[in-house]
C-alpha cells in the first residue's frame, strides 16, 4: 500500500481543523524565506491551546531543528508533535 503524501496528509489536517468552530490555523510555508527556521507546518489555537503540528509521511522524520521547535512550544505551555494523519492530531489536541 502507498503511504500519504504529506501535502494529501496537510489537506486532509487542514479540512479538520475547518470543521472545528472557533478554531483557528495557520498553514506556514517553509522554505529560503521561512522566516522561524524549524517552524511546525501547521500552527492553531483551540479552546485557549496553541498547537503546534509538523505533517511527516511514513517513514519521513523531523529534522534537529523542527524536533526544537516542537520542544520549545511544549516549554512555552502549548502542545506539539509529528502527525502523519488527522488521528494524531486529534490524540495531541485529547479530541476524540
Amino acid at each position: 500500500m502507498k503511504s500519504s503524501t504529506e501535502r494529501s496528509i496537510t489537506t486532509a489536517i487542514r479540512k479538520y481543523l475547518k470543521s472545528l468552530p472557533g478554531l483557528w490555523y495557520y498553514k506556514t510555508h517553509g522554505g529560503p524565506f521561512e522566516s522561524q527556521v524549524g517552524c511546525p507546518d501547521i500552527l492553531c489555537c483551540y479552546g485557549g491551546m496553541f498547537y503546534g503540528f509538523e505533517v511527516k509521511q511514513e517513514g519521513r522524520y523531523p529534522t534537529k531543528v523542527q524536533k526544537r521547535q516542537l520542544e520549545l512550544i511544549v516549554s512555552a505551555g502549548g502542545k506539539a508533535g509529528v502527525v502523519r494523519s488527522v488521528d494524531d492530531v486529534k490524540e495531541i489536541m485529547d479530541i476524540e
